[in-house]
């Protein structure tokens, strides 16, 4: 008999544990950039558009292949690819902390997306695994806490840091410790007795699999509401200290404070998201509340009626808030796979439209603050794209009733 958490009562939340240490250290990938936009500006004299591409360049393969990565997952299985997304974590921030032009930089924070993605859809295969039925929304919910919990702790480290190691030695601890994170993973998921749900299921293509699920509409819908949501997320929190600085005047270290507590706030939406899905409230209105709260947050964060210890209100509302939706849509990937072992593939989608997002967030609204002459022009940015993941989740809620019907009648 399978030991497997689907089979058994117990939650492995060891493996939870270090699947989520897996996932922060990824998210840090993403932090360790805001705080440091200021100075690698100044060193390697960017202009706002050009370190908004510095910035969002992590995400650019999940961008143009997150699918395909997450059905290449599926094929090797959850623990080898998340092993092999450290490597290239640790690769492409080594390199990083080594390079000497603006090319290299980008060239190894694109080394560093394909970590990223790889980590983003090999560990919720390995939590699925691990949680009984009964605690995967808890589960994939905190599992949802990765990129702010990850970014914050960069942000935090990063004023103690960078006077005594600079921007460089940040990029070269962080390769380290990835390095060190794959012998962590390596030796917590060694126990044979311990097996993904589907590791006795025959292995599918990752080409068959991606298209299984591309025939499908939920993971689109997934996609399409991420996407929407990323455009914004990305876009404050990766700005968050140039603005703070630049618009409102608040010292470099005051700044990147406030900042991470900013980002830091998200992780209060993801978990209290998997508690309200346990708990019986559809993902539709979740996902509805938090869209809304997202546009009403924004006006009061870039609008001109506001004065500075307000506008940080609005932006720990904003985030706070806004992790809502991650931790309800990372629930919602083993309810739109075709398959248990297509799970990484949906996610791989899911992360798609999230890294798409992302990938294009920072620099358009670079482009929207220099062409409107101030931080004011934002607001419409963030009001668009609320509407937008408002439609997803109007969708999603009529798939899934839709697709609750239909299992209901077959049954």
């Amino acid at each position: 008999m399978s030991a497997s958490a689907e089979t058994s009562a117990a939650s492995r939340w060891d493996i939870v544990t270090v699947a989520m240490m897996v996932g922060i250290l990824a998210g840090m990938q993403i932090g360790k950039v805001a705080p440091a936009l200021p100075v690698l500006r100044t060193d390697l004299d960017l202009d706002l558009v050009t370190a908004g591409w510095v910035a969002s360049l992590f995400t650019l393969a999940g961008a143009c292949g997150g699918a395909l990565i997450g059905a290449s997952a599926d094929r090797i299985g959850p623990r080898r690819a998340a092993r092999f997304s450290l490597l290239m974590l640790a690769i492409g921030s080594l390199w990083g902390g080594f390079s000497s032009s603006l090319i290299e930089i980008m060239l190894s924070r694109s080394v560093e997306s394909l970590g990223f993605i790889g980590t983003a859809v090999s560990c919720p295969r390995l939590i699925v695994g691990a949680v009984a039925p009964k605690d995967r929304n808890l589960a994939l919910g905190i599992w949802g806490t990765f990129v702010p919990g990850g970014m914050t702790i960069a942000m935090l480290m990063a004023p103690i840091a960078m006077p005594a190691i600079g921007w460089r030695g940040i990029w070269i601890l962080n390769g380290c410790l990835a390095l060190a994170m794959i012998g962590v993973l390596a030796w917590k998921t060694r126990n044979a007795s311990w097996t993904p749900p589907d590791a006795a299921a025959a292995p599918i293509p990752p080409l068959q699999g991606l298209m299984r699920c591309v025939s499908q509409v939920g993971p689109w819908l997934l996609a399409l509401t991420f996407f929407a949501y990323s455009m914004q997320y990305l876009s404050v929190t990766a700005w968050m200290p140039s603005f703070l600085i630049d618009a409102r005047g608040l010292e470099y270290e005051t700044a990147n404070y406030f900042a991470a507590i900013v980002v830091a706030a998200n992780m209060i939406g993801n978990v209290l998201a998997g508690i309200l899905l346990a708990r019986g409230m559809t993902r539709q209105t979740v996902l509805l509340a938090a869209f809304i709260g997202m546009a009403i947050c924004a006006a009061g964060l870039y609008g001109p009626w506001l004065e500075t210890g307000p506008r940080i209100v609005s932006a720990f509302l904003f985030s706070a808030i806004g992790g809502l939706i991650p931790g309800a849509l990372m629930a919602a990937t083993p309810v739109h796979a075709p398959a248990t072992n297509l799970v990484g593939v949906v996610n791989g989608l899911m992360m798609q439209g999230s890294n798409i997002g992302a990938l294009t967030g920072p620099p358009l609204i670079a482009g929207i603050v220099t062409l409107s002459g101030g931080w004011h022009g934002a607001t419409w940015h963030a009001l668009i794209f609320c509407v937008v993941g408002s439609l997803g989740a109007l969708l999603l809620g009529w798939r899934e009733r839709k697709t609750a019907r239909f299992d209901t009648h077959q049954a």
